[in-house]
This record gives structure tokens, C-alpha cells and sequence, in this order.
């Protein structure tokens, strides 16, 4: 599994925005998952993308942190 994290931009509510790549051989799922802050409650939001949606939403990547690959 791959996690890549996304620039959040100047939203002061918006704590993280990950996209993840989930598979083995040719065969993936990719994902998105937005985690923000909104009443004094943590919120996360997941939703399943295509490799499109994927590959320009990693146009936006947070070049301050590394991407995490995940073995299991």
C-alpha cells in the first residue's frame, strides 16, 4: 500500500488529505481520505477514486513529506 499526502492549502479546518494505492501486480484500488476538524469534532471522510482521479490528485503531493509504502 502506497499513502501519499496531499497539500491541504490555507483551509485551517482541514487537518490531513491522503490518497492511498492499495493492490499488487496490475491490479489496484485507489482511494481518498480527507480528515478535518469541524465543531471541536475530528471528521474523516473516505471515498474509493479511479487511477484517474489518482493520478491528478498526486499533482498535489506535499513535497515536505515522503510517501509511505506499506508492507504486508
Amino acid at each position: 500500500m502506497d499513502e501519499t499526502f496531499l497539500q491541504i492549502g490555507n483551509n485551517e479546518y482541514m487537518d490531513s488529505n491522503i490518497v492511498r494505492k492499495l493492490g499488487k501486480n496490475d491490479s489496484f484500488i485507489y482511494s481518498n481520505e480527507i480528515r478535518f476538524i469541524q465543531n471541536n469534532e475530528s471528521i474523516v471522510k473516505k471515498k474509493q477514486i479511479t487511477a484517474r482521479e489518482y493520478i491528478e490528485l498526486l499533482e498535489q503531493k506535499d513535497t515536505s513529506k515522503k510517501q509511505v509504502r506499506k508492507i504486508r
